[in-house]
């Protein structure tokens, strides 16, 4: 009876603790908190009536001076746990356990903001009180924890008319970033927004991408399904400026071209036009062709010039539909991907819709350029050389010619341009080879970059958005134009991992995980220790 009542005056006032804790955490005297009070306080009252003379005693005794130390260890003990929490604070790491990753940054976002080079300032025009400050007070922390050139602030444009009228802002929830002389302006108010203009403003001049025309090859400018459009834009949103050249009527390829891309071609092209991208090649110039099958367009030869080699066949991909057996498809799903800077952290796959293979040549004798086979099928697909009975005939017929899977479809050449090399060709003298070329250009000039693509179609309206047929295309180019630090996955859709739950629901978790479990474990304690003491 003694040793109960000893431990039922610890337990009263744990109970009476948790009590007190609960009601200023869930504000609210509910059955929870009466019951811990209730139990608390008759277990102290039922600890100081067999105990009162004792307790009288005990102020008088030596065992004061050990409830006086034991006190003064508890509270060392919870000094220690504030001490720790006050550390784990500053020093603290993040778990994002959503599915799709909401919470953290995409891996072309914390490539950009790794490699700024300048202060980045961003000033954030939002109405007080506007709940989506707080989100965005996060984004940019978030920001913040992957370079420490970003800073921030927020300004209320009502309160502050003439910060407003000197960033030309107009609205709330607006972005004005700012780097150095460069400045840019976004109502766009994510992540991609956010990236976008660090690229703008971290990059001084913006890269040129041309698009070859008049050979039928797909309309930048079209909404229509085999349209341009919607990669233009993505293009455009990478801040590259796009542009259209005919090179029938061009003297030469233009000298600020980043990148030529010719991208479907149903016409062949003239020898003199094949051979100004020639030129541009051996001059240090980056070009992406993209050759879709049963299509001679006079490429093929340019490009096994360069070593590599164009099939004149369709990729065949068996596929197992459960419950209608194979299916012979024309639309391969790429996934095997080799190591490449094009290919870097690139771990998704990719749809083309009618590709023929693309491949580097063994024996090509020119050992100073560099040969990649960067995308493969799966070993399932064939290579078919009938492509007339396919597409004329809807027949498919095998033969000997057919080329086994695993099939490249993606390839890449590349080669160290030296200066007298450029300077070697008609009507360029070395001096003007080193006056034509941009300073900002000329590292990426020192090195020719051919990448040959056996589909075009895997990027129009239609298909773009399939897989991440988008971001390889522009991984292509990022790599062409020398970007390859801006080589990454892109920020997909938000979609949270949810678990719905009731406010009962909440309420019972809070209960268990805060207040139930510490407190039967504090409890547990005391009693093993009252029972260690008692042995």
């Amino acid at each position: 009876m003694k040793a109960l009542a000893q431990f039922s005056g610890l337990a009263g006032v744990i109970l009476l603790v948790f009590c007190i804790i609960n009601y200023f955490i869930i504000d609210e005297f509910n059955i929870w908190i009466l019951t811990h009070a209730v139990l608390g306080v008759v277990l102290l009252i039922f600890f100081i009536a067999y105990n009162l003379g004792a307790i009288r005693e005990s102020l008088k005794s030596r065992r004061s001076a050990m409830g006086a130390n034991i006190t003064i260890q508890v509270l060392a003990l919870i000094a220690a746990i504030v001490i720790i929490n006050f550390i784990a604070g500053g020093f603290s790491r993040r778990w994002d356990l959503t599915e799709a990753k909401i919470h953290s940054l995409s891996d072309q976002t914390t490539k950009v903001v790794r490699s700024l080079k300048e202060d980045v300032s961003i000033l954030a025009f939002f109405r007080s009180g506007d709940p989506e400050k707080e989100k965005l007070k996060d984004l940019l922390k978030n920001y913040q924890r992957y370079s420490g050139r970003i800073s921030f602030e927020f300004i209320d444009p009502e309160r502050d008319p003439q910060l407003s009228d000197k960033y030309g802002v107009k609205q709330d929830k607006v972005l004005v970033i700012r780097s150095g002389e460069q400045e840019t302006l976004t109502v766009q108010i994510d992540e991609s927004g956010i990236t976008n203009s660090l690229i703008k403003v971290s990059q001084k001049n913006p890269k040129i991408i041309y698009f070859t025309e008049g050979h039928g090859e797909h309309d930048l400018d079209s909404g229509e399904a085999d349209g341009y459009l919607y990669i233009r834009k993505m293009l455009e949103f990478e801040n590259y400026k796009v542009e259209k050249i005919l090179l029938s009527t061009a003297q030469r390829v233009p000298d600020g071209c980043s990148v030529l891309v010719v991208s479907g071609p149903r016409k062949s092209f003239f020898d003199y036009e094949i051979r100004l991208i020639d030129d541009f090649l051996n001059e240090g110039g980056r070009v992406f062709i993209l050759l879709d099958p049963t299509m001679q367009t006079g490429l093929e030869k340019l490009a096994s010039d360069w070593g590599l080699s164009v099939g004149e066949d369709v990729i065949v991909d068996r596929q197992e539909i459960p419950f209608f057996g194979s299916r012979l498809g024309l639309d391969p799903i790429i996934k095997d991907f080799a190591r490449h800077p094009i290919t870097h952290d690139f771990k998704e796959m990719i749809m083309l819709p009618q590709a023929r293979s693309v491949s580097f040549i063994p024996s090509f004798g020119d050992y100073s350029v560099t040969l990649d086979e960067i995308a493969t099928t799966s070993s399932s697909a064939f290579a078919a050389a009938d492509v007339a009975s396919i597409f004329e005939r809807g027949v498919l017929n095998t033969s000997s010619k057919d080329k086994t899977g695993p099939l490249s479809v993606v390839a890449t050449a590349s080669k160290k341009i030296e200066a007298e090399e450029k300077a070697s060709f008609p009507g360029k003298s070395k001096g003007e080879a080193a006056e034509r070329i941009e300073p900002e250009e000329a590292q990426s000039k020192d090195e020719m970059r051919l990448v040959v693509m056996g589909d075009s179609d895997f990027v129009i309206n239609t298909h773009y958005d399939k897989y991440n047929n988008c971001d390889f295309f522009i991984n292509v180019v990022n790599w062409l134009s020398g970007t390859e630090d801006l080589i990454s996955v892109r920020t997909g859709t938000l979609r949270a991992s949810r678990l719905d739950l009731t406010d009962r629901d909440y309420r019972t978790i809070f209960k268990l995980s805060v207040l139930l479990f510490p407190e039967l474990l504090l409890i547990a304690g005391v009693l093993v220790w009252w029972w260690r003491r008692n042995l």
